[in-house]
């Protein structure tokens, strides 16, 4: 199973899931904490349930998932992949289900309700993650650069329900300051491409600079999780490249070894990986400095600030507290 997600504060996020067949394996009569089967995809379901519910207006967050036939019941749906990824044309894909958008949260929902909604159609899938068969992390990590950037290739998947997509971060104005993220979490390797394919495509969203205000000179940090045992269904050092090529480091030793993903087991350590890297990819805090450090559209709001009568500042425009040098009476800072 494997999901990408992105976010960002006041956030920017794309948000990729799905499944191996197979996943489902665990027992049926056990439940996690939002009534979910817990296998895989209900533990995946169940955490980005709770992160939107918990996040609030601090994170926006987009979806995609990795490409699959359509399934009007919203069944697994690996029986309509061939043996191979590369002779499995509806399988071998990132595709886009939920744009980055304000508001959107209701949206994100209706993917990991456990409520099949919607149809199939041209652009078009029942809203609800299901299981497939092939784990294209490369392939889904381009496309999710492509989205962002607002440069979309050829034959660029989406299920979107609408006729178009468009460009999130284009004609942002806090986009300087506004750290733009990609989560990838994965049970298993890419099975599409080699193993040093989604490392290459994590260095391509980390191209730029953090600060950019543009969408194509923005460096995207890519974020990752490896959801089951280590070294199971996949190599922790391939998750590990990701995680490096794209910024990021959990800093995590675990395992009893030193790893820059972030290793879930379940859907409490699941939960606990994603809250750690939201809150990893806030803007930084506001300090007194003129400048709108926490993206909010505000400058040095909540913090103390002095004016100098003897000096002439007599508005509060000062950060530091200046001594006061007049002995008359009057509060001169």
């Amino acid at each position: 199973m494997a999901w990408c997600a992105a976010a960002t504060s006041m956030s920017n996020g794309a948000s990729d899931c799905s499944c191996h067949s197979g996943n489902n394996s665990n027992a049926g009569f056990l439940t996690n904490r939002c009534g979910f089967p817990r296998n895989k995809i209900g533990d995946a379901k169940c955490s980005l349930q709770r992160i939107l519910d918990g996040t609030g207006g601090d994170a926006t967050f987009g979806l995609m998932q990795f490409e699959h036939p359509c399934d009007a019941a919203c069944n697994a749906s690996s029986a309509g992949c061939s043996n191979n990824c590369t002779s499995s044309p509806n399988c071998d894909d990132g595709q886009l289900a939920v744009e980055i958008q304000s508001g959107n949260a209701n949206l994100m929902r209706e993917w990991v309700d456990g409520q099949c909604q919607g149809t199939c159609g041209s652009g078009n899938y029942p809203r609800e993650l299901t299981t497939g068969q092939w784990t294209p992390i490369a392939r889904s990590l381009t496309r999710a650069n492509e989205y962002l950037r607002g440069q979309l290739g050829a034959g660029f998947p989406f299920v979107t329900g609408q006729s178009t997509v468009s460009a999130p971060l284009a004609n942002d104005p806090q986009l300087a300051c506004r750290p733009v993220s990609v989560i990838l979490l994965t049970d298993g390797d890419d099975t599409c491409d080699m193993a040093t394919a989604a490392p290459d495509a994590a260095g391509m969203l980390y191209a730029g600079q953090l600060n950019a205000g543009t969408a194509g000179g923005k460096a995207i940090r890519t974020y990752v999780i490896g959801f089951g045992a280590s070294g199971g269904n996949f190599n922790p050092t391939v998750l590990d490249n990701i995680a490096m090529r794209g910024g990021t480091d959990s800093g995590d030793t675990s395992t009893g070894m030193a790893h820059r993903y972030f290793p879930a087991m379940n859907e409490e350590q699941l939960s606990l990986a994603l809250n750690r890297i939201i809150a990893d990819a806030q803007p930084p805090q506001e300090v007194c400095n003129g400048m709108d450090d926490d993206c909010d559209g505000n400058s040095d709001e909540g913090l103390p600030k002095f004016c100098n009568k003897p000096a002439g500042v007599t508005d509060k425009a000062l950060c530091e507290e200046p001594k006061e040098t007049l002995c008359d009476g009057m509060d001169d800072d």
